[in-house]
């Protein structure tokens, strides 16, 4: 996949686009496959950034996006889309088999669990598939009126790896993730 300085300017009108979404929608707010690939790009726009010791938050120049997009992430991008199309036309079928009397809180927590699991273990990106899986999965309690508390890195890449090794199951990231959750009002 090639980038150069307007696909990340439609990558960042996505992802800006998604809170807008968010504010004007009623009900559940699902991801759609362009706005993960979009949220996939800038975390690894963002994680090359850092890998350079550019601070990526600070207004860039084009000519430095330009190099960081040129020293690594053009070998970053979505190779098996219709795995992601799969997980996330999955999730409103999975959303039905959860208990009807569960909280809406856990039923989105379920969810996230899923799309987290899913985008590790279907690894539809070249490279990056725990950091975007978080990232969506965090997203997605975010944008559906959860708030969420900070995490400590070295934490989330422990649990990101032992997910991806198999060696967590579904109710352990599902507690590990409620764990973010911040029920003050």
């Amino acid at each position: 996949m090639r980038f150069d300085l307007e696909t990340i300017r439609k990558h960042m009108q996505t992802f800006n686009g998604l809170f807008r979404r968010q504010a004007t929608s009623g009900g559940r707010v699902y991801l759609k496959l362009e706005e993960c690939e979009a949220i996939h790009i800038l975390v690894g726009f963002i994680s090359a950034g850092e890998n350079h010791g550019v601070q990526v938050f600070s207004s860039l120049k084009d000519a430095q996006v330009f190099a960081l997009m040129q020293e690594g992430i053009e070998n970053f991008g979505l190779v098996q889309p219709n795995l992601l199309a799969m997980v996330l036309s999955n999730l409103e079928f999975y959303e039905q088999t959860l208990e009807r009397d569960v909280s809406r809180q856990e039923r989105l927590l379920r969810i996230a669990t899923y799309l987290l699991g899913e985008i590790i273990s279907k690894h539809p990106f070249l490279d990056g598939n725990k950091r975007t899986g978080f990232v969506v999965a965090t997203l997605f309690l975010r944008l559906n009126g959860l708030r969420l508390k900070a995490y400590r890195l070295k934490d989330a890449v422990d649990t990101l790896l032992n997910i991806a090794q198999g060696k967590l199951s579904a109710d352990q990231v599902y507690d590990w993730l409620h764990g973010f959750v911040d029920v003050k009002p």
